[in-house]
């Protein structure tokens, strides 16, 4: 049976917008419907890799059998979380982009930063590494990994060249290269790509969509996220 943890990591509370909490609080009704067990569980103020682990800790101490990561400037579609639930992978994502030109999904082939530009439509990917804003992780992953869990820089193993050395990663790219090591997938699910919200321009990523006045979104089509052109959704 399913135990869900839903986690977010925020800066402050004060800076969320009223937009992205009215999303959420959609989600959460979504979820009660689908008669999904879950908490949601809020850390602020700390860095994002201490964020992460103390919300992962919580997880693993109180059973939960899976944690779903979402960040405070992150709309997942509606049913995402259940989709991510129903692909049964130990790490599994939903893309989304970047909020600067040029736009970089999150979606990794390798490490090192090295973005996917556009995306094939309704994949599972296997992958590196995906970004932690929309990520859905079994808890049995943790208890398999030596902590920290979550870390950013710091010395690590070139995997290509066996060497060490300092390199200035991310806590998302980290937690996945230690997946990696232990024979753990990554994936992402580009059935669905999560809107991108910046709070200073009123806007989404990828597609520019805006806010109206009653805090809905209303899909805009700047540009194509897909491999094969088209618009955004």
């Amino acid at each position: 049976m399913v135990k869900l943890l839903i986690a977010l990591p925020m800066k402050s509370r004060a800076a969320v917008s009223k937009a992205w909490g009215s999303w959420m609080a959609k989600v959460y009704d979504d979820l009660k419907e689908s008669n999904i067990d879950y908490e949601a569980k809020i850390v602020e103020g700390k860095f994002y890799d201490e964020a992460r682990n103390e919300l992962a800790q919580y997880a693993v101490d109180n059973e939960f059998t899976h944690l779903f990561f979402i960040d405070d400037d992150i709309f997942i579609p509606m049913k995402g979380i259940q989709q991510l639930l129903e692909n049964d992978k130990d790490i599994v994502g939903f893309p989304y982009f970047s909020k600067e030109v040029p736009f970089k999904s999150c979606v990794f082939p390798y490490f090192y930063f090295y973005a996917i530009p556009k995306l094939p439509r309704n994949k599972m990917m296997k992958i590196a590494w995906i970004a932690t804003g929309a990520m859905m992780i079994k808890t049995e992953v943790f208890k398999k990994m030596e902590k920290p869990w979550f870390s950013v820089g710091g010395e690590i193993v070139d995997e290509f060249k066996g060497t060490k050395f300092n390199y200035h990663t991310s806590e998302d790219e980290y937690f996945c290269r230690k997946a990696s090591k232990l024979g753990i997938d990554v994936y992402a699910n580009t059935s669905n790509i999560c809107e991108h919200y910046c709070s200073e321009q009123n806007m989404f990523f990828p597609s520019l969509s805006t806010i109206d006045p009653k805090g809905n979104v209303v899909y805009g089509d700047f540009f194509s996220v897909w491999e094969d052109g088209g618009d955004t959704k």
